[in-house]
């Protein structure tokens, strides 16, 4: 497996995928979630964008990334999920 970013903000998550960056797994432990994302050249970047308030997406693109991020944490039954080659609500 490539190497990960960690994180269990899903407003983050949402946001890292909206820019294109994808989701490799995630897993749910006592109610908890942490989400794995590809690491990436920008990666930093736009985490540095995002905290600092200068990240700059399209509103229907990270809606519907935390949409279907909340459903998929919600809705699966195993709350662990893992798929290398996943592009789940990456926009190439």
């Amino acid at each position: 497996m490539n190497s990960t970013y960690s994180t269990k903000d899903i407003y983050l998550t949402a946001f890292l995928i909206s820019c294109g960056l994808p989701l490799e797994s995630y897993t749910r432990t006592n109610g908890v979630t942490t989400f794995r994302i590809a690491e990436r050249d920008e990666l930093r970047e736009l985490i540095q964008s995002y905290y600092a308030d200068h990240g700059n997406v399209s509103a229907l693109r990270y809606g519907n990334s935390l949409k279907n991020l909340k459903n998929l944490i919600y809705s699966n039954s195993t709350y662990t999920y893992e798929h290398n080659t996943n592009n789940f609500g990456a926009i190439q």
